[in-house]
């Protein structure tokens, strides 16, 4: 229980913080609790993704609403994968240091990602209209900025989007 109540007070002190006040806050809260529902998964698993998510995009082209398209879209690929707590959180974390450092390694999508998301090198391929081959020499040129995210993000709605949603009865 007070494990519980720490993580309550954690994800409420970065959520006031990230959005610059206790009604932002409750905004984002009201929205995790959506996402929650939308896809069954746990609210305080993916709480802590989010807070990261939401600061690793800071100052960046996903800051804002894309940040949100990304992480609904990749907990929707969650919720279809049956991904666990730690699943769910190494995909977010490769994303968050995606975005922390503005650029995508192999490293985290080859490896992090990947593990995550069966298939996300080529989910990444197709989100770009590119092979492959092509990806993995942008990357390897570190030529590939972390706003292809988005795309990605859309892809990854197209291909798990229509079977993500938890079924109301």
């Amino acid at each position: 229980f007070v494990e519980l109540n720490q993580r309550i007070e954690n994800l409420s002190r970065g959520l006031t913080a990230l959005s610059g006040s206790t009604d932002g806050a409750a905004q984002e809260v009201e929205y995790l609790a959506g996402v929650s529902e939308k896809y069954g998964l746990k609210i305080l698993d993916l709480s802590d993704n989010y807070v990261k998510l939401i600061a690793s995009s800071k100052g960046t082209a996903l800051e804002g609403e894309a940040v949100k398209k990304v992480f609904d879209s990749v907990s929707g690929a969650m919720a279809v994968l049956g991904g666990d707590t730690t699943t769910v959180h190494r995909a977010f974390n490769a994303l968050a240091q995606m975005m922390s450092k503005g650029q995508i390694y192999s490293e985290e999508l080859k490896g992090q990602l990947a593990e995550a998301i069966p298939g996300a090198l080529g989910i990444m391929s197709r989100a770009l209209g590119i092979t492959t081959a092509d990806l993995l020499a942008l990357m390897e040129a570190g030529s590939l900025s972390s706003d292809v995210l988005l795309p990605f993000a859309t892809q990854l709605e197209q291909e798990f989007g229509k079977f993500a949603t938890t079924g109301k009865t």
